[in-house]
């Protein structure tokens, strides 16, 4: 931040590709301090520009010398398309970059190592997997983020349903084109460090990915009171959001466990409060339908009040994260007067799994699929903006696009009387 501030206060003339770079680190940095408003008020230089350089184009305006120019353009421009999508959420507000106005491809499968300033071609060494494939994938994930992002904004309920389907098409044929040291195919314990935090990281926001889309049908089950209105698509749907949430709370109980906060990247908690306040539901649905909690949702609900504490526990220094507790407080409470099949609360420590040794606490079936997590996340914040190509240890503010699930709390009594 300190290099980026003394680089725009020397800053004369037209702006330039360092110009973005610059307001874009002093963005994070906004945010890293909770300062979202100032924060999007600085991201909208960085779009405009961006948009003046031309950096959304192919061919940059001023045009490009080497292949050198042409990837630092295009790794920056996608920087900041995935930085909007994601600003997207956490603020709910609407997109400032349009894919419709862009022709700019994807930075190419090369180490910065085998980048040199006036060549003409790229010669990738043979020996070594490339590491900026990480940031590719993810910026390939980062449109499909945005199209739901989209169909959010443009809600129609005559279309709701063949959205998500259409979504998780593209999800899934965008994890089946992954490389086999991202993809899960090979553990990521059998990994080098920055692989094995690469492909965690990915899986973390796949996973985010797959709770976007799927979340709408859930909403829907809650109103109806039943997960079965649409048949086995929809059955569909509501699985693979809990089996999401259920894997990103151990994965994020797993990392408070390691002694790291779940707020050292800023869309972490956000991530967090997506998976609690799904599982929750879940249990309110549940609710509706049986009129009882089988174990296997209290064993959920373990999960969810683990996830849950890891954010109660940084909420007495973010901002941030104290909104989120206060929302989760409530979904808790409402799930908490719920009676189990055994008698007891749902959510009293005496009916939850203890601690495992490898540090996660879900001991329910494998929901993993070919993915395989790992307990090693190394250094968060440098890993998870290492896949973005952003400075890390970031957080953020309440996001207004999850009102959708605060707002189901004034009904919850309703459904309960």
């Amino acid at each position: 931040m300190q290099y980026a501030t003394i680089a725009l206060d020397q800053e004369r003339g037209s702006p330039s590709l360092e110009s973005v770079q610059a307001r874009l680190i002093k963005v994070h940095h906004l945010l890293s301090s909770s300062r979202p408003n100032a924060a999007s008020y600085q991201f909208g230089f960085v779009v405009q520009l961006s948009y003046t350089l031309g950096l959304h184009h192919k061919r940059a305006k001023h045009g490009v010398k080497n292949l050198l120019q042409s990837e630092l353009h295009s790794r920056t421009f996608w920087a900041v398309y995935s930085t909007d999508r994601y600003l997207s959420i956490v603020l709910g507000r609407p997109l400032l970059v349009h894919s419709e106005f862009m022709t700019q491809g994807f930075p190419t499968a090369i180490n910065d190592e085998d980048l040199s300033d006036g060549c003409s071609t790229c010669s990738p060494s043979p020996f070594t997997d490339c590491t900026t494939l990480a940031s590719i994938v993810h910026a390939k994930l980062a449109q499909i983020v945005g199209r739901v992002i989209v169909q959010h904004y443009t809600f129609t309920r005559a279309r709701l349903f063949e959205q998500m389907r259409e979504n998780n098409e593209a999800l899934q044929q965008w994890k089946a084109a992954l490389p086999p040291f991202l993809s899960g195919e090979v553990k990521p314990a059998s990994l080098v460090p920055v692989s094995k935090r690469q492909s965690n990281v990915l899986r973390m926001f796949y996973l985010h990915c797959v709770i976007l889309i799927n979340r709408p049908y859930l909403l829907y089950a809650f109103q109806k009171g039943d997960r079965r209105g649409r048949g086995e698509n929809g059955l569909e749907s509501y699985s693979a959001c809990i089996d999401a949430a259920v894997e990103l709370a151990s994965q994020l109980t797993a990392i408070s466990r390691t002694g790291q906060r779940v707020d050292i990247f800023w869309f972490t908690l956000n991530i967090t409060f997506n998976a609690v306040s799904i599982l929750y539901l879940h249990g309110l649905v549940r609710f509706q339908e049986e009129r009882r909690l089988a174990e296997e949702d209290v064993r959920l609900f373990g999960v969810a009040k683990s996830a849950h504490q890891a954010l109660a526990e940084v909420s007495q220094t973010s901002p941030p994260a104290l909104r989120y507790t206060v929302v989760l407080d409530t979904l808790r409470a409402e799930v908490d007067s719920l009676p189990s099949t055994s008698g007891p609360n749902p959510l009293d420590a005496s009916t939850l799994d203890t601690p495992r040794a490898g540090g996660g606490m879900y001991d329910g079936p494998d929901i993993r699929g070919d993915w395989h997590a790992s307990d090693d996340y190394g250094d968060l914040d440098f890993l998870i903006s290492e896949v973005l190509e952003i400075p890390g240890a970031m957080m953020h503010p309440f996001s207004p696009l999850d009102t959708s699930i605060s707002s189901a709390l004034g009904q919850v009594n309703d459904h309960n009387v």
